[in-house]
């Protein structure tokens, strides 16, 4: 199933965990994604390929994908360094409800 980013996954993810200046919430505690808004389509793709773990207990699949270059760094509670992996969090439907940077 491909995981697609719409608008409230995008507004999500960019107010969360997207270096864009004001719409970076460190508050979130999910880390930063150092990726232009743009890319975030192209880290959804990749991870169509990934398989699809769950449903999970809120009924969601996850997926993670190490995508060969830094894309971010973990939340500080995880040390906060440079990681190429990311976790993606979809519904039944392959609608992206979040994503974030893992170690």
């Amino acid at each position: 199933m491909k995981a697609l980013v719409d608008g409230a996954a995008r507004r999500r993810v960019e107010h969360c965990v997207v270096e864009l200046g004001t719409l970076l919430d460190p508050a979130c505690g999910s880390g930063t994604l150092l990726v232009e808004a743009e890319e975030l389509d192209e880290l959804a793709e990749a991870a169509s390929d990934a398989p699809a773990r769950g449903p999970n207990s809120k009924g969601n699949f996850e997926r993670e994908v190490d995508a060969g270059k830094a894309i971010g760094s973990v939340s500080e509670q995880l040390g906060g360094h440079a990681t190429t992996r990311y976790k993606i969090i979809t519904d039944r439907f392959g609608g992206i409800i979040t994503m974030y940077p893992i170690p």
